[in-house]
């Protein structure tokens, strides 16, 4: 644990999971669903610093989530001293300690007369995936790069086309059974002419890239000038295991990638291995 300062959010860890609970709170599930979920999925069992689950219960009093046991198990933790404790023992000087403890005491207050809880997000239809696997697109490229879809034109990003590059989409999902992701992988086609979806299917794959995933917004698509070729039936078996080194799902929609993030040309520093083939039934 890198400390930063006294601060609540001094650390990365801290900054981490507070990211994490601002794309969860948008799910529609209860504060006790949600706090069942960090806990499982980024809190565990093992030895972790305390005050994650003083960060876990400020997030929920600030965003009005109600949930008693998020706030029982981070008053715990302040009472019983185990956060101070950790950063003496991490290093942290009398000083910042002081500090510290003005920053829980603020904190507990807050948790002990929370604010009224607000709504929740409704359940309804999940947001639409705008990728199905199997689909092969073709996108323009500027020295083997897609365009950077977060700007919203090609003049803004300077992007001047000069080649192009195709992908495959190999599987989609969602991550906490809620938001949509797509494992994505880059073809080895020729650069000087729009790709066919023949052409795409007998491309190979790029040694050193893999595939990715990402988080597809229809409106980054569309900046992206991804063009449909064509679609084709992969083996799942064969699509899981060539999947296994990927970043998580939910690590993935946190991060937010883009799918002009993840694709690229053909580049010759990027040797062939495989291909789409090797993935068909």
């Amino acid at each position: 644990m890198g400390t930063w300062s006294a601060a609540l959010y001094g650390d990365d860890d801290a900054c981490d999971l507070r990211d994490t609970i601002a794309l969860v709170a948008k799910l529609p599930r209860s504060g006790d669903q949600l706090f069942d979920l960090l806990r499982e999925r980024e809190l565990g069992d093992g030895d972790i610093a305390p005050a994650l689950w003083v960060v876990v219960a400020d997030q929920f009093e600030r965003r009005g989530i109600a949930c008693e046991a998020a706030f029982s198990r981070a008053l715990q933790v302040i009472e019983s001293g185990d956060d101070l404790a950790w950063l003496r023992e991490a290093g942290m000087d009398e000083k910042d300690l002081k500090k510290r403890i003005a920053v829980l005491a603020e904190v507990e207050a807050r948790l002990r007369a929370p604010r009224p809880p607000k709504p929740r997000p409704k359940a309804g239809k999940p947001p639409a995936n705008p990728l199905q696997a199997g689909e092969v697109y073709a996108f323009p490229t500027m020295r083997h790069v897609a365009v950077n879809s977060w700007f919203p034109s090609w003049e803004e990003a300077r992007f001047v086309p000069d080649g192009w590059g195709a992908c495959v989409v190999l599987a989609t999902g969602r991550a906490f059974d809620w938001l949509p992701w797509a494992a994505v992988e880059s073809l080895g086609v020729d650069t000087d002419r729009k790709p066919t979806f023949d052409d795409a299917v007998a491309a190979p794959f790029f040694a050193g890239q893999g595939p990715s995933r990402c988080v597809p917004r229809k409106l980054q698509m569309q900046r992206t000038g991804l063009s449909l070729l064509g679609r084709v039936t992969l083996d799942a078996a064969k699509v899981d295991s060539h999947l296994a080194p990927t970043t998580s799902p939910e690590r993935t929609v946190m991060a937010g990638w883009a799918i002009s993030s993840v694709v690229l040309g053909w580049g010759r520093a990027r040797p062939p291995r495989g291909g789409l083939a090797d993935l068909l039934p």
